[in-house]
Protein backbone atom coordinates (compact mmCIF):
# COMPACT_ATOMS: atom_id res chain seq x y z
CA UNK A 1 0.00 0.00 0.00
CA UNK A 2 1.62 3.35 -0.97
CA UNK A 3 1.14 6.20 1.12
CA UNK A 4 0.09 9.25 -1.23
CA UNK A 5 -1.78 8.10 -3.22
CA UNK A 6 -2.87 5.36 -1.12
CA UNK A 7 -2.88 2.14 -4.13
CA UNK A 8 -2.64 -1.08 -3.16
CA UNK A 9 0.34 -2.40 -5.26
CA UNK A 10 0.95 -5.78 -3.87
CA UNK A 11 0.26 -8.55 -1.03
CA UNK A 12 2.11 -11.50 -0.12
CA UNK A 13 0.55 -14.07 2.20
CA UNK A 14 3.42 -15.76 4.24
CA UNK A 15 0.72 -18.10 6.61
CA UNK A 16 0.84 -20.70 3.82
CA UNK A 17 5.00 -20.34 4.36
CA UNK A 18 4.76 -20.49 7.75
CA UNK A 19 2.51 -21.09 11.00
CA UNK A 20 4.04 -19.00 12.81
CA UNK A 21 3.72 -15.15 13.01
CA UNK A 22 6.59 -13.11 11.63
CA UNK A 23 8.16 -11.53 14.92
CA UNK A 24 11.81 -9.67 13.73
CA UNK A 25 12.32 -7.71 10.49
CA UNK A 26 15.98 -7.10 9.76
CA UNK A 27 17.62 -4.71 6.93
CA UNK A 28 20.62 -6.56 5.19
CA UNK A 29 23.39 -4.21 5.47
CA UNK A 30 25.51 -5.40 2.72
CA UNK A 31 22.63 -6.44 0.81
CA UNK A 32 20.40 -2.89 -0.70
CA UNK A 33 16.68 -4.02 -1.01
CA UNK A 34 16.70 -7.01 1.29
CA UNK A 35 14.73 -7.74 4.15
CA UNK A 36 14.90 -10.70 5.97
CA UNK A 37 11.76 -11.74 8.40
CA UNK A 38 11.74 -14.44 10.73
CA UNK A 39 9.33 -16.43 13.19
CA UNK A 40 9.90 -18.69 15.62
CA UNK A 41 10.63 -21.95 13.14
CA UNK A 42 11.30 -19.67 9.69
CA UNK A 43 13.41 -17.53 8.41
CA UNK A 44 12.38 -15.45 4.80
CA UNK A 45 14.42 -13.30 2.59
CA UNK A 46 12.15 -10.86 0.95
CA UNK A 47 14.01 -8.65 -2.20
CA UNK A 48 12.61 -5.15 -3.16
CA UNK A 49 11.09 -6.01 -7.35
CA UNK A 50 13.75 -3.79 -9.30
CA UNK A 51 12.56 -0.02 -10.09
CA UNK A 52 12.13 -0.67 -13.87
CA UNK A 53 9.65 -4.03 -12.85
CA UNK A 54 7.56 -1.94 -10.80
CA UNK A 55 7.46 1.21 -13.24
CA UNK A 56 6.21 -0.40 -15.61
CA UNK A 57 3.95 -2.59 -13.92
CA UNK A 58 2.47 0.59 -12.49
CA UNK A 59 2.38 2.09 -15.57
CA UNK A 60 0.23 -0.99 -17.22
CA UNK A 61 -2.48 -0.39 -13.90
CA UNK A 62 -2.06 3.53 -15.15
CA UNK A 63 -0.92 4.52 -12.01
CA UNK A 64 1.28 7.30 -13.90
CA UNK A 65 2.27 9.97 -10.86
CA UNK A 66 3.23 6.74 -8.62
CA UNK A 67 5.57 5.69 -11.83
CA UNK A 68 7.14 8.81 -11.84
CA UNK A 69 7.70 8.87 -7.66
CA UNK A 70 9.05 5.65 -8.32
CA UNK A 71 11.65 6.94 -10.86
CA UNK A 72 12.84 9.52 -9.33
CA UNK A 73 13.98 7.35 -6.14
CA UNK A 74 16.23 6.17 -8.75
CA UNK A 75 19.66 6.48 -7.34
CA UNK A 76 23.30 5.27 -8.04
CA UNK A 77 22.29 1.83 -7.63
CA UNK A 78 24.38 -1.72 -9.39
CA UNK A 79 22.77 -5.16 -9.91
CA UNK A 80 19.12 -5.73 -9.73
CA UNK A 81 18.92 -1.73 -10.60
CA UNK A 82 20.16 -2.77 -14.01
CA UNK A 83 18.07 -1.94 -17.05
CA UNK A 84 17.46 -5.38 -18.47
CA UNK A 85 18.60 -5.06 -21.59
CA UNK A 86 20.56 -1.18 -21.48
CA UNK A 87 23.50 0.05 -22.52
CA UNK A 88 26.03 -1.49 -20.43
CA UNK A 89 27.98 1.74 -19.98
CA UNK A 90 24.94 4.02 -19.73
CA UNK A 91 24.74 6.07 -16.58
CA UNK A 92 21.77 5.70 -13.79
CA UNK A 93 21.22 9.14 -14.27
CA UNK A 94 20.57 9.26 -17.92
CA UNK A 95 18.52 5.89 -17.65
CA UNK A 96 16.36 7.40 -15.19
CA UNK A 97 16.21 10.68 -17.16
CA UNK A 98 14.58 8.71 -20.09
CA UNK A 99 12.38 6.26 -18.12
CA UNK A 100 10.64 9.90 -16.17
CA UNK A 101 10.05 11.48 -19.76
CA UNK A 102 8.92 7.63 -21.14
CA UNK A 103 6.07 7.86 -18.36
CA UNK A 104 5.11 11.22 -18.96
CA UNK A 105 4.67 10.48 -22.63
CA UNK A 106 2.52 8.02 -21.71
CA UNK A 107 0.64 9.88 -19.33
CA UNK A 108 -0.26 12.26 -21.76
CA UNK A 109 -1.18 9.16 -24.28
CA UNK A 110 -3.46 7.87 -21.48
CA UNK A 111 -4.67 11.90 -21.05
CA UNK A 112 -5.49 11.86 -24.99
CA UNK A 113 -7.25 8.64 -24.84
CA UNK A 114 -9.70 9.75 -21.91
CA UNK A 115 -10.33 12.81 -24.24
CA UNK A 116 -8.46 15.33 -22.40
CA UNK A 117 -7.27 16.91 -25.30
CA UNK A 118 -6.46 20.11 -24.40
CA UNK A 119 -4.26 18.54 -21.35
CA UNK A 120 -2.69 15.61 -23.15
CA UNK A 121 -1.29 18.14 -25.61
CA UNK A 122 -0.05 20.68 -23.14
CA UNK A 123 1.78 17.93 -22.02
CA UNK A 124 3.05 17.09 -25.12
CA UNK A 125 4.47 20.38 -25.59
CA UNK A 126 6.02 20.75 -22.36
CA UNK A 127 8.16 17.01 -22.92
CA UNK A 128 8.35 18.47 -26.51
CA UNK A 129 7.42 15.33 -28.26
CA UNK A 130 8.02 14.56 -31.92
CA UNK A 131 5.08 16.69 -33.07
CA UNK A 132 4.63 13.65 -35.97
CA UNK A 133 4.09 11.18 -33.00
CA UNK A 134 1.15 14.08 -31.72
CA UNK A 135 -0.01 14.51 -35.18
CA UNK A 136 -0.31 10.97 -35.85
CA UNK A 137 -3.11 10.40 -32.86
CA UNK A 138 -5.04 12.49 -35.21
CA UNK A 139 -7.02 10.84 -38.43
CA UNK A 140 -5.81 11.66 -42.14
CA UNK A 141 -3.73 14.45 -41.32
CA UNK A 142 -0.32 12.51 -42.33
CA UNK A 143 0.30 10.85 -45.35
CA UNK A 144 -1.26 7.42 -44.38
CA UNK A 145 2.33 5.10 -45.25
CA UNK A 146 3.87 7.81 -42.87
CA UNK A 147 1.50 7.20 -40.16
CA UNK A 148 1.35 3.18 -40.33
CA UNK A 149 5.35 3.54 -39.29
CA UNK A 150 4.56 5.40 -36.04
CA UNK A 151 4.31 3.16 -32.88
CA UNK A 152 1.92 3.92 -29.76
CA UNK A 153 1.57 2.28 -26.77
CA UNK A 154 -2.07 0.91 -27.46
CA UNK A 155 -4.21 1.65 -30.50
CA UNK A 156 -5.01 5.66 -30.55
CA UNK A 157 -8.88 6.50 -30.30
CA UNK A 158 -10.92 6.81 -32.93
CA UNK A 159 -11.69 10.18 -33.46
CA UNK A 160 -15.17 11.49 -35.21
CA UNK A 161 -17.72 14.12 -35.17
CA UNK A 162 -17.81 16.36 -31.69
CA UNK A 163 -14.49 14.47 -30.29
CA UNK A 164 -12.68 15.16 -33.45
CA UNK A 165 -13.68 18.91 -33.83
CA UNK A 166 -12.82 19.47 -30.18
CA UNK A 167 -9.15 17.68 -30.79
CA UNK A 168 -8.55 19.66 -33.67
CA UNK A 169 -8.87 22.98 -32.06
CA UNK A 170 -6.22 21.55 -29.50
CA UNK A 171 -3.73 20.69 -32.01
CA UNK A 172 -4.27 23.55 -33.80
CA UNK A 173 -3.21 25.54 -30.06
CA UNK A 174 -0.26 22.70 -30.10
CA UNK A 175 0.73 23.52 -33.07
CA UNK A 176 1.03 27.18 -33.44
CA UNK A 177 3.14 27.10 -30.16
CA UNK A 178 5.42 24.47 -31.69
CA UNK A 179 5.72 26.65 -34.74
CA UNK A 180 6.43 29.82 -32.11
CA UNK A 181 8.99 27.75 -30.57
CA UNK A 182 10.80 26.31 -34.02
CA UNK A 183 10.76 29.99 -34.95
CA UNK A 184 12.31 31.48 -31.62
CA UNK A 185 15.22 28.75 -32.24
CA UNK A 186 15.86 29.86 -35.50
CA UNK A 187 15.78 33.35 -34.03
CA UNK A 188 18.48 32.20 -31.88
CA UNK A 189 20.93 30.50 -33.91
CA UNK A 190 21.06 33.33 -36.54
CA UNK A 191 21.83 35.49 -33.62
CA UNK A 192 24.52 33.12 -31.99
CA UNK A 193 28.18 33.55 -33.95
CA UNK A 194 30.08 30.45 -34.57
CA UNK A 195 27.36 28.13 -32.53
CA UNK A 196 24.81 25.74 -33.33
CA UNK A 197 21.32 26.24 -31.26
CA UNK A 198 19.85 22.58 -30.99
CA UNK A 199 15.86 22.52 -31.97
CA UNK A 200 13.40 23.36 -29.09
CA UNK A 201 11.60 19.85 -29.82
CA UNK A 202 13.05 16.69 -29.32
CA UNK A 203 12.51 13.51 -30.90
CA UNK A 204 11.55 11.17 -28.38
CA UNK A 205 8.69 9.15 -29.51
CA UNK A 206 5.21 8.67 -26.97
CA UNK A 207 6.53 5.36 -24.85
CA UNK A 208 9.76 4.97 -26.03
CA UNK A 209 13.30 6.46 -25.08
CA UNK A 210 14.20 10.25 -25.69
CA UNK A 211 17.26 10.64 -28.26
CA UNK A 212 19.26 13.64 -27.61
CA UNK A 213 20.03 15.95 -30.32
CA UNK A 214 23.45 16.67 -30.91
CA UNK A 215 24.50 19.37 -33.64
CA UNK A 216 28.09 19.64 -34.87
CA UNK A 217 29.69 20.09 -38.02
CA UNK A 218 29.46 16.84 -39.88
CA UNK A 219 25.57 16.28 -38.90
CA UNK A 220 24.73 20.36 -39.31
CA UNK A 221 23.65 19.39 -43.10
CA UNK A 222 21.36 16.21 -41.61
CA UNK A 223 20.01 18.55 -38.57
CA UNK A 224 18.59 21.69 -40.99
CA UNK A 225 17.16 19.08 -43.29
CA UNK A 226 15.40 17.31 -40.28
CA UNK A 227 14.17 20.67 -39.26
CA UNK A 228 12.91 21.99 -42.32
CA UNK A 229 11.09 18.66 -42.48
CA UNK A 230 9.46 19.34 -39.50
CA UNK A 231 8.12 23.14 -40.27
CA UNK A 232 6.94 21.39 -43.15
CA UNK A 233 5.11 18.78 -41.18
CA UNK A 234 4.10 21.57 -38.82
CA UNK A 235 2.63 23.94 -41.37
CA UNK A 236 0.82 21.13 -43.98
CA UNK A 237 -0.65 19.65 -40.64
CA UNK A 238 -2.06 23.59 -39.78
CA UNK A 239 -3.92 23.99 -43.23
CA UNK A 240 -5.42 20.84 -43.20
CA UNK A 241 -6.85 21.62 -39.57
CA UNK A 242 -7.52 24.92 -40.73
CA UNK A 243 -9.62 22.84 -43.47
CA UNK A 244 -11.62 21.42 -41.34
CA UNK A 245 -12.21 23.80 -38.46
CA UNK A 246 -12.05 27.52 -40.02
CA UNK A 247 -10.72 27.62 -43.95
CA UNK A 248 -10.92 31.50 -43.71
CA UNK A 249 -7.43 30.84 -42.19
CA UNK A 250 -5.85 28.71 -44.92
CA UNK A 251 -4.90 31.94 -46.91
CA UNK A 252 -3.29 34.04 -44.41
CA UNK A 253 -1.19 30.81 -43.62
CA UNK A 254 -0.43 30.16 -47.32
CA UNK A 255 1.02 33.80 -47.80
CA UNK A 256 3.09 33.90 -44.56
CA UNK A 257 6.57 34.25 -45.94
CA UNK A 258 8.09 31.18 -43.49
CA UNK A 259 5.42 29.01 -45.04
CA UNK A 260 6.87 25.41 -45.57
CA UNK A 261 3.43 23.60 -46.44
CA UNK A 262 4.34 20.19 -48.70
CA UNK A 263 3.54 21.20 -52.12
CA UNK A 264 2.11 17.59 -53.19
CA UNK A 265 0.22 17.38 -49.37
CA UNK A 266 -1.52 20.81 -49.69
CA UNK A 267 -2.00 20.36 -53.47
CA UNK A 268 -3.99 17.35 -52.93
CA UNK A 269 -6.18 18.56 -49.67
CA UNK A 270 -6.96 22.23 -51.14
CA UNK A 271 -7.89 20.61 -54.67
CA UNK A 272 -10.00 18.16 -52.71
CA UNK A 273 -11.93 21.00 -51.10
CA UNK A 274 -11.97 22.97 -54.02
CA UNK A 275 -10.50 25.70 -52.76
CA UNK A 276 -8.85 27.60 -55.82
CA UNK A 277 -8.11 30.88 -54.55
CA UNK A 278 -6.07 29.12 -52.06
CA UNK A 279 -4.44 27.12 -54.84
CA UNK A 280 -3.20 30.05 -56.62
CA UNK A 281 -1.80 31.09 -53.54
CA UNK A 282 0.27 28.26 -53.18
CA UNK A 283 1.57 27.76 -56.32
CA UNK A 284 2.53 31.74 -56.40
CA UNK A 285 4.17 31.20 -53.40
CA UNK A 286 6.35 28.57 -54.17
CA UNK A 287 7.31 30.16 -58.05
CA UNK A 288 4.71 27.71 -59.87
CA UNK A 289 3.62 30.70 -61.82
CA UNK A 290 2.83 28.04 -64.81
CA UNK A 291 0.84 26.10 -62.48
CA UNK A 292 -0.79 28.77 -61.61
CA UNK A 293 -1.43 30.60 -64.90
CA UNK A 294 -2.75 26.72 -66.31
CA UNK A 295 -5.24 26.90 -63.57
CA UNK A 296 -6.34 30.00 -64.00
CA UNK A 297 -7.03 29.40 -67.63
CA UNK A 298 -8.46 26.14 -66.64
CA UNK A 299 -11.02 27.90 -64.28
CA UNK A 300 -12.07 30.83 -66.25
CA UNK A 301 -14.33 28.35 -68.35
CA UNK A 302 -16.23 27.22 -65.57
CA UNK A 303 -19.31 30.18 -64.22
CA UNK A 304 -19.57 29.10 -61.00
CA UNK A 305 -15.54 29.13 -60.16
CA UNK A 306 -14.53 31.77 -58.03
CA UNK A 307 -11.70 31.81 -60.85
CA UNK A 308 -13.96 32.35 -63.74
CA UNK A 309 -13.24 35.13 -65.87
CA UNK A 310 -10.21 36.82 -67.31
CA UNK A 311 -9.20 39.40 -64.38
CA UNK A 312 -7.03 37.15 -62.16
CA UNK A 313 -4.92 36.21 -64.99
CA UNK A 314 -5.22 39.96 -65.86
CA UNK A 315 -3.98 40.90 -62.21
CA UNK A 316 -1.36 37.26 -61.70
CA UNK A 317 0.53 38.17 -65.11
CA UNK A 318 0.76 42.47 -63.52
CA UNK A 319 3.04 40.77 -61.07
CA UNK A 320 5.28 38.74 -62.82
CA UNK A 321 8.37 40.43 -63.99
CA UNK A 322 10.93 39.94 -67.14
CA UNK A 323 12.16 37.28 -65.83
CA UNK A 324 9.14 35.34 -66.68
CA UNK A 325 8.57 37.38 -69.77
CA UNK A 326 7.93 33.82 -71.89
CA UNK A 327 4.44 33.41 -69.27
CA UNK A 328 3.63 36.65 -69.98
CA UNK A 329 3.14 36.52 -73.33
CA UNK A 330 1.89 33.27 -73.38
CA UNK A 331 -1.04 33.30 -71.53
CA UNK A 332 -1.81 37.07 -71.81
CA UNK A 333 -2.67 35.74 -75.38
CA UNK A 334 -6.42 34.77 -74.94
CA UNK A 335 -6.78 37.54 -72.79
CA UNK A 336 -5.73 39.94 -75.23
CA UNK A 337 -7.45 38.35 -78.09
CA UNK A 338 -10.90 37.83 -76.13
CA UNK A 339 -10.64 40.78 -73.81
CA UNK A 340 -8.09 43.45 -75.52
CA UNK A 341 -9.37 46.52 -73.96
CA UNK A 342 -8.69 44.78 -70.30
CA UNK A 343 -6.03 42.82 -71.42
CA UNK A 344 -3.45 45.30 -72.38
CA UNK A 345 -3.72 46.53 -68.94
CA UNK A 346 -1.03 43.85 -68.25
CA UNK A 347 1.58 45.81 -69.64
CA UNK A 348 0.32 49.48 -68.85
CA UNK A 349 -0.50 48.94 -65.30
CA UNK A 350 1.08 52.19 -62.88
CA UNK A 351 0.61 50.58 -59.97
CA UNK A 352 2.76 47.61 -60.86
CA UNK A 353 6.30 48.36 -61.34
CA UNK A 354 7.75 45.11 -62.91
CA UNK A 355 5.73 46.21 -65.82
CA UNK A 356 7.61 49.13 -66.43
CA UNK A 357 10.49 46.91 -66.67
CA UNK A 358 9.65 44.60 -69.22
CA UNK A 359 11.91 44.80 -72.56
CA UNK A 360 9.46 47.49 -74.10
CA UNK A 361 11.11 45.85 -77.92
CA UNK A 362 10.07 42.74 -77.24
CA UNK A 363 6.46 43.96 -75.96
CA UNK A 364 6.05 45.87 -79.00
CA UNK A 365 6.97 42.91 -81.13
CA UNK A 366 4.80 40.47 -79.59
CA UNK A 367 1.62 43.09 -79.82
CA UNK A 368 2.22 43.29 -83.17
CA UNK A 369 2.40 39.74 -83.85
CA UNK A 370 -0.88 38.98 -81.38
CA UNK A 371 -3.33 42.46 -82.19
CA UNK A 372 -1.77 45.19 -84.14
CA UNK A 373 -4.26 47.51 -83.02
CA UNK A 374 -3.23 47.23 -79.20
CA UNK A 375 -0.12 49.11 -80.33
CA UNK A 376 -1.55 52.42 -80.09
CA UNK A 377 -2.17 52.48 -76.60
CA UNK A 378 0.76 50.57 -75.38
CA UNK A 379 3.07 53.15 -77.57
CA UNK A 380 0.67 56.24 -76.00
CA UNK A 381 1.12 54.82 -72.49
CA UNK A 382 5.09 54.14 -73.03
CA UNK A 383 5.52 57.63 -74.64
CA UNK A 384 2.74 59.74 -72.45
CA UNK A 385 3.05 58.12 -69.29
CA UNK A 386 6.54 56.73 -68.96
CA UNK A 387 7.65 59.26 -71.32
CA UNK A 388 10.05 57.06 -73.24
CA UNK A 389 12.02 59.25 -75.91
CA UNK A 390 12.70 56.15 -77.78
CA UNK A 391 12.96 57.31 -81.70
CA UNK A 392 11.57 53.93 -82.76
CA UNK A 393 8.30 54.15 -80.61
CA UNK A 394 7.79 57.88 -81.55
CA UNK A 395 7.86 56.70 -85.38
CA UNK A 396 5.80 53.69 -84.90
CA UNK A 397 2.96 55.32 -83.44
CA UNK A 398 3.41 57.83 -85.90
CA UNK A 399 2.43 55.29 -88.53
CA UNK A 400 0.09 53.67 -86.09
CA UNK A 401 -1.81 56.95 -86.04
CA UNK A 402 -1.51 57.17 -90.05
CA UNK A 403 -2.29 53.84 -91.25
CA UNK A 404 -5.70 54.15 -88.82
CA UNK A 405 -6.70 57.76 -89.70
CA UNK A 406 -6.13 57.14 -93.81
CA UNK A 407 -8.59 53.93 -93.06
CA UNK A 408 -11.16 55.91 -91.59
CA UNK A 409 -10.44 59.13 -93.37
CA UNK A 410 -11.54 56.85 -97.11
CA UNK A 411 -15.13 56.15 -94.99
CA UNK A 412 -15.63 59.17 -93.94
CA UNK A 413 -15.12 60.70 -97.82
CA UNK A 414 -17.57 58.94 -98.92
CA UNK A 415 -20.23 59.77 -96.38
CA UNK A 416 -19.52 63.56 -97.32
CA UNK A 417 -19.85 62.54 -101.11
CA UNK A 418 -22.77 61.15 -99.85
CA UNK A 419 -24.19 64.34 -98.69
CA UNK A 420 -24.35 62.53 -94.90
CA UNK A 421 -22.22 65.03 -93.44
CA UNK A 422 -20.44 68.40 -94.12
CA UNK A 423 -16.88 68.47 -94.97
CA UNK A 424 -14.85 69.65 -91.96
CA UNK A 425 -11.54 70.31 -90.80
CA UNK A 426 -8.59 67.73 -89.56
CA UNK A 427 -9.23 66.93 -86.76
CA UNK A 428 -12.85 67.66 -86.12
CA UNK A 429 -14.55 65.20 -88.10
CA UNK A 430 -17.00 62.54 -86.09
CA UNK A 431 -16.38 59.99 -83.33
CA UNK A 432 -12.64 58.31 -84.00
CA UNK A 433 -11.62 60.06 -86.99
CA UNK A 434 -11.30 63.24 -85.14
CA UNK A 435 -10.25 61.63 -82.08
CA UNK A 436 -7.39 60.31 -83.64
CA UNK A 437 -6.56 63.06 -85.93
CA UNK A 438 -6.56 65.53 -83.07
CA UNK A 439 -3.94 62.90 -81.92
CA UNK A 440 -1.61 62.70 -84.49
CA UNK A 441 -1.31 66.88 -85.16
CA UNK A 442 -0.56 67.11 -81.48
CA UNK A 443 1.93 64.23 -81.38
CA UNK A 444 3.41 65.38 -84.72
CA UNK A 445 3.72 68.89 -83.33
CA UNK A 446 4.44 68.04 -79.91
CA UNK A 447 7.22 65.12 -80.45
CA UNK A 448 11.13 65.43 -81.11
CA UNK A 449 12.27 62.02 -81.34
CA UNK A 450 10.38 61.07 -84.55
CA UNK A 451 12.08 61.06 -88.16
CA UNK A 452 11.35 63.26 -91.14
CA UNK A 453 12.96 61.68 -93.69
CA UNK A 454 10.42 60.15 -95.21
CA UNK A 455 7.43 60.81 -93.39
CA UNK A 456 6.36 64.26 -95.76
CA UNK A 457 5.73 61.65 -98.20
CA UNK A 458 3.39 59.15 -96.35
CA UNK A 459 1.56 61.72 -95.54
CA UNK A 460 1.18 63.27 -98.87
CA UNK A 461 -0.03 60.09 -100.13
CA UNK A 462 -2.44 59.78 -97.99
CA UNK A 463 -4.04 62.88 -98.30
CA UNK A 464 -3.25 64.31 -94.66
CA UNK A 465 -1.92 67.75 -95.53
CA UNK A 466 -2.65 69.54 -92.49
CA UNK A 467 -0.19 66.80 -91.10
CA UNK A 468 2.13 67.64 -93.85
CA UNK A 469 2.01 71.08 -93.08
CA UNK A 470 2.94 70.43 -89.21
CA UNK A 471 6.00 68.00 -90.23
CA UNK A 472 7.24 70.92 -92.52
CA UNK A 473 7.17 73.36 -89.96
CA UNK A 474 8.71 71.15 -87.98
CA UNK A 475 12.16 70.95 -90.17
CA UNK A 476 11.95 74.74 -90.88
CA UNK A 477 9.49 74.53 -94.51
CA UNK A 478 7.66 77.18 -93.32
CA UNK A 479 6.87 78.18 -97.15
CA UNK A 480 5.74 74.61 -98.09
CA UNK A 481 3.71 74.59 -95.12
CA UNK A 482 2.26 77.89 -95.81
CA UNK A 483 1.50 76.90 -99.18
CA UNK A 484 -0.35 73.48 -97.76
CA UNK A 485 -2.63 76.03 -96.13
CA UNK A 486 -3.62 78.38 -98.67
CA UNK A 487 -3.31 76.89 -101.70
CA UNK A 488 -4.23 73.59 -101.09
CA UNK A 489 -6.88 73.47 -97.85
CA UNK A 490 -7.65 76.99 -98.96
CA UNK A 491 -7.27 77.81 -95.48
CA UNK A 492 -6.12 81.56 -94.68
CA UNK A 493 -7.12 81.59 -91.21
CA UNK A 494 -5.19 78.25 -90.39
CA UNK A 495 -2.27 79.74 -92.30
CA UNK A 496 -2.40 83.07 -89.72
CA UNK A 497 -2.41 80.76 -86.73
CA UNK A 498 0.56 78.77 -88.09
CA UNK A 499 2.27 82.06 -88.33
CA UNK A 500 1.33 82.98 -85.20
CA UNK A 501 2.18 79.91 -83.61
CA UNK A 502 5.84 79.85 -85.16
CA UNK A 503 6.62 83.38 -84.32
CA UNK A 504 5.32 82.61 -80.73
CA UNK A 505 8.07 80.38 -80.23
CA UNK A 506 10.55 82.77 -80.17
CA UNK A 507 12.95 81.11 -82.27
CA UNK A 508 15.61 83.39 -84.37
CA UNK A 509 14.69 80.93 -87.19
CA UNK A 510 11.15 81.70 -87.30
CA UNK A 511 11.01 85.53 -86.89
CA UNK A 512 10.13 85.96 -90.53
CA UNK A 513 7.18 83.44 -91.12
CA UNK A 514 4.65 85.80 -92.03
Amino acid sequence: MTVEPKVDIQRIDLTALSANKIKLIVKCINRRGHLLLASNNDVFCMIRVPHEQQIYQLMSEHHFELALQVANMWTEETGDDVVAGGEDNASESTKKEQMMLKIKNMHAFDLFCKKQYKEALVLFLKLETDPSQVIGLFPDLLPEDFRNKLEYPSKPPQLLGADLETGLFCLIDYLLEVRRNLANAAAAANGQSGATISSSTSSASIGGNSAAETDSPSTAAASAKAKYQLKSIIDTTLLKCYLQTNDALVAPLLRLPDNKCHLEEVEKALKKHHKYNELIILYQNKGLHKNALDLLHKQSRKKDSPLAGYKRTVQYLQHLNAEHLDLIFEYSEWVLKNHPEDGIKIFTDDAVVDMELLPREEVVAFLQRINDDLLIPYLEHLIFVWNDTTPAFHNTLIHKYRERVRMLLTDHKNSVAAGETEPVGAGEEPGELGELRQNLLKFLDDSDHYSTETLPTYLLNDGLFEERAVVMGKIGNHKEALVIYVHMLHDTQRAEQYCQRMYDKGLPENKDVR
